[in-house]
């Protein structure tokens, strides 16, 4: 269609067809080919919707362009017109597959033309094709920023599908764009102490020790529990919206930190609502006995670590007393199998395997127990690391066992009414 469109959009005898495609007949003149076939494809959306029936919601249009195998250029446009949210969701999840594959067949295309051109086979490994125009992360980061520059938000389907239809993304481009954003740490108490399992190789400690050694302010006493106040506002300080991750040196429910502090900390939490503030324990029961009385700030993500059976699945139950925005779960390092778990309540599940030189491994299975039971459930599911030991039970670097979970990237985030 597109390639009729192109070749007649402008002769005078098609006119009369061009006003009943467009509602009027396009005027392109003076474009370039890239503008000229984004003007003729937005206009043929916007006259979609226009003649779309009025009855039920909003109507949408979405659409991935199909490439010509050896050339670039554009064979037609795909187009889907949905009066629901969840059904432009689906087709844009199930284009960025179709692009994938589009991308494969174009690649192995130009490989054998090459090889017809010049004799010579070529050895490629297709699985790692990397897409012919990557996506600027730094314009989806901007685009994410203008959502939040006014007050934090969550996004549900309906949202959702309104991003898609306005910038023609995939959902993974949000979500790396998003997760590329959370590397900030807000730390106004630092230090901590040991209650379990998962605690036996923390990174902190070790962290905690170095940093004193190197006579960095604020680590004077290593590991010991001390309260920054000089750090508190902080955030306040910092006007583009960000995501921290609230006191990556400690715990923020740790017993020696007084109730009256952490009320500091949620009253700056509360005072900058541009950001998001994830909050991680492992003192769920302090938390939810804090939160009986108080709702957490909205821009409040609370969390807790789930390391195992024993001492992780109980502190499940905690975190569904308290009424929060996005509940999150932190099965980082992952020590066992978790079974089957109730994950009533909960928004947003991170896995992850431990690294440093007294790792303990991370088997397969205990990984997609979890990712399969999120995925039954809706809820959004990100594989962090396998940490120092891989999926074939070998011990080498974090970086070099990656982060692939049956052989792709998971980086899901909340999208929460």
């Amino acid at each position: 269609m597109y390639d009729f469109l192109l070749r007649t959009h402008t002769q005078k005898s098609f006119h009369e067809d061009m006003r009943k495609i467009f509602g009027e007949a396009p005027d392109t003149s003076g474009m370039i080919p890239k503008e000229r076939e984004k003007h003729l494809i937005d206009s043929y959306r916007l006259r979609l919707k226009e003649i779309a029936p009025s009855r039920g919601g909003k109507p949408r249009v979405a659409h991935v362009p199909i490439l010509y195998p050896c050339r670039d250029r554009t064979l037609y446009h795909l187009v889907y017109l949905t009066r629901h949210a969840k059904g432009l969701v689906v087709f844009m999840e199930e284009s960025e597959k179709l692009d994938f594959v589009q991308r494969r067949v174009r690649e192995q295309a130009k490989q054998q033309n090459r090889e017809e051109r010049t004799g010579q086979l070529e050895f490629q490994f297709h699985d790692n094709v990397k897409p012919e125009a990557q996506v600027d992360l730094k314009d989806v980061k901007d685009y994410w920023l203008n959502r939040l520059s006014t007050e934090p938000q969550l996004f549900g389907v309906e949202q959702l599908a309104d991003m898609m239809e306005k910038t023609g993304l995939f959902e993974s481009d949000f979500q790396a764009a998003f997760i590329e954003w959370t590397e900030h740490t807000w730390n106004p108490a630092v230090g901590c102490s040991k209650i379990s399992p998962g605690c036996a190789h923390c990174y902190a400690e070790v962290m905690a020790r170095r940093l004193k050694a190197m006579g960095v302010k604020g680590y004077e006493n290593g590991f010991k529990l001390t309260l920054l106040p000089q750090r508190l506002e902080e955030p306040l300080e910092r006007k583009q919206p960000t995501i921290y991750f609230v006191n990556s040196m400690s715990d923020l429910f740790h017993e020696q930190i007084p109730d009256s502090y952490i009320q500091d900390i949620l009253s700056v939490i509360g005072r900058a609502p541009q950001h998001i503030f994830q909050i991680l324990t492992k003192r769920a029961e302090r938390m939810a006995d804090f939160f009986q009385t108080q709702a957490p700030p909205h821009n409040a993500w609370l969390g807790v670590t789930v390391e195992n059976r024993e001492h992780g699945l109980p502190r499940l139950a905690h975190l569904r007393k308290i009424s929060s925005c996005v509940r999150f779960v932190s099965a980082e390092p992952l020590l066992e199998d978790l079974g089957r778990i109730n994950l009533a309540g909960i928004h947003w599940v991170i896995v992850g395997g431990e690294s440093g030189p007294s790792a303990r491994p991370m088997h397969p299975e205990w990984v997609l127990n979890i990712q399969r039971q999120c995925d039954a459930r809706k809820i959004a599911f990100f594989f962090k690391q396998w940490g120092g030991w891989g999926p074939d039970g070998r011990k080498r670097s974090k970086k070099k066992n990656g982060r692939l979970l049956n052989g792709r990237i998971w980086d899901a985030v909340p999208m929460v009414a």
